[in-house]
Formats: C-alpha cells, sequence, structure tokens
C-alpha cells in the first residue's frame, strides 16, 4: 500500500456532515439510505462529504480527536519509548480536514501546527527506529507497533531501498572476499 492507497481509504470514513439543505431519501453503495434534512447531522464518506461541501451544501462536523488539546495528549504520549495509539487514519483524515474543510475547523492553524509537531515527533521515532533496522548484520527483523498505514506507506520506500542497497552492499562484499582466497 502506498501514501496514495492510504488517503483514498482514509475517505472512506465516516464524518458527520450537517446539510443546508432537505433532500429525498436516497440510496447509495457505500451508505444505504440517506436522507438530507437540513441542520440535522448525517454521518457520511468522508468523499461524500467532499462533494457537498464543494457545492456549499452544508458542513462538517471533524472528529473529537481533531481538537488541539487531544492532539497536545498525543504529543505527550510521544515522550514514552514506543509509539502512541492514535485513530486510525489520523494524519490523512487530520490532512483531508485541514484541506477541505478548514473553514468547519475551529483553531485550524494552532491544530495544524498541533498535527505537524506530532508527525515530526513520529518520524524522528521511526527514523531511529530504520536505522536500528538497517544496521542488524543478521537478517532484518523489526516489529512496529502503533504506527499508522499512512506512517508505514511514508517509510517503505526508503526502508525497501536501503535494504536492497545494504544486500547489494553485502553481495559485493561476499564476491570480493571469495575472489581473494
Amino acid at each position: 500500500m502506498d501514501v496514495q492507497d492510504c488517503q483514498f481509504f482514509a475517505e472512506q470514513r465516516s464524518v458527520d456532515f450537517i446539510p443546508n439543505f432537505t433532500g429525498n431519501e436516497e440510496e447509495f453503495i457505500s451508505t444505504g439510505m440517506v436522507r438530507f434534512e437540513a441542520g440535522t447531522p448525517i454521518n457520511i464518506p468522508i468523499w461524500m462529504a467532499i462533494v457537498l461541501k464543494n457545492r456549499q451544501n452544508g458542513r462538517v462536523v471533524p472528529p473529537t480527536w481533531l481538537d488541539p488539546k487531544v492532539i497536545e495528549t498525543f504529543i505527550e504520549q510521544e515522550r514514552q519509548p514506543t509509539f502512541s495509539k492514535l485513530p486510525d487514519d489520523f494524519f490523512c483524515v487530520a490532512m483531508i480536514m485541514l484541506t477541505k474543510f478548514k473553514d468547519d475547523v475551529e483553531d485550524v492553524d494552532l491544530i495544524r501546527t498541533a498535527v505537524q509537531d506530532l508527525w515530526g515527533k513520529r518520524m524522528s521515532k521511526l527514523s531511529r527506529t530504520a536505522d536500528g533496522y538497517l544496521k542488524q548484520t543478521e537478517g532484518y527483523h523489526a516489529t512496529i507497533l502503533n504506527i499508522t498505514e499512512f506512517e508505514a506507506a511514508y517509510v517503505k520506500p526508503i526502508i525497501m531501498e536501503g535494504t536492497r542497497s545494504i544486500d547489494d552492499f553485502k553481495t559485493a562484499l561476499h564476491k570480493i572476499m571469495a575472489s581473494s582466497d
């Protein structure tokens, strides 16, 4: 899975949306029967909320975790040596909320800064973990708990290329050693 796949799957997640119109009940493949009633929150996929928002047909209710205080608790937890558990698709959904629905998010600049801070702390931790992984002399093994799919997809190409380069180096070194015998 790559970063674009993660973003696609994040758009399938549900979010509360408050329409500013009333419509007939309609059936959607991804959500089943949906009735839009002005002012009444409805739970729909993020992709549908994006379409409706672009048409100025309402506003989104951000997830409860998209709050500066909640994100600060995640940042505090990152001071521990292990990764803290984040909501599913945290970074993808946060990115969507902060770009597509920024006028529906209170304290958008504060939240954006907090999300970037959290990302930086987790990437630093992942970098140290990847460094230890690539320095292994006998095979490669790493167990990383509580990283999001987006984070895994983000670092996967780097780790794969690093592993490939080290393997190529070891193969060349073995050939040199074998030919010098």
